[in-house]
């Protein structure tokens, strides 16, 4: 098992210079600016390993306080492991990063004039994740992948992401596994408080992610 946090403010980064410029959003790969947010993407994701294990999506605020705001699960497969996986979330749902700048509706109208009717899952789901600063990961190999959906259930009841919407009763026998990956999720976000590469980046983020919280999100 191993365990560690992606700190986006390298996105917030881009996404405060290149405000304005509807190119970066591209999600299709046609501009250079879209590309270069994809590169950012993989540089931030490139130490997570290519294993199975659990995902949570957070926001720090600027007075550092966690909130839980989305939890997810990743597989063995090429495609389906944790570092492809937060990989291509964060490419794919970049709208959530843009909503520090825009509003949903500037951000709709965007999509519409690169991409006209398609996208719009990959929007949505990105407006349920607006306010994220970090995502911590925990690996773990050894669990089948029936057990891997067992153990997010109870993870989910326990952590209580908001943008959660599916909620099942997690079985009682796979319990201890769930505490040792919650137990890791807990140590990451107390370390991520005090975590010097952040500095006044994430309380510049957090404040732009407040403001941002004011207009209202897509349902």
């Amino acid at each position: 098992m191993a365990e560690g946090t992606v700190c986006l403010s390298g996105l917030y980064d881009f996404v405060f210079k290149h405000r304005g410029d509807d190119a970066a959003l591209q999600i299709n790969g046609t501009t250079q600016l879209g590309r270069e947010y994809c590169k950012i993407c993989k540089r931030l994701t490139a130490p997570v390993p290519s294993a199975q294990g659990f995902y949570l999506w957070g926001q720090y605020n600027d007075k550092r306080f966690w909130t839980n705001i989305y939890l997810g699960k990743a597989g063995l497969g090429k495609s389906a492991n944790l570092r492809s996986r937060l990989c291509e979330e964060l490419k794919d749902e970049r709208a959530f990063a843009w909503r520090a700048v825009y509003t949903s509706d500037e951000l709709s109208k965007i999509r519409e004039r690169m991409h006209g009717p398609k996208y719009v899952a990959n929007w949505e789901r990105a407006a349920k994740k607006v306010l994220t600063t970090h995502i911590i990961w925990v690996s773990m190999n050894d669990k089948s992948n029936a057990d891997v959906l067992r153990i997010e259930e109870d993870l989910i009841e326990a952590l209580n992401p908001i943008a959660n919407l599916r909620r099942t009763t997690p079985p009682p026998d796979l319990k201890k596994d769930a505490t040792v990956v919650f137990d890791e999720f807990r140590e990451q976000i107390h370390h991520g408080r005090s975590c010097p590469t952040c500095g006044n980046r994430l309380a510049k983020l957090a404040l732009a992610c407040s403001a941002a919280k004011l207009q209202p999100s897509p349902a």
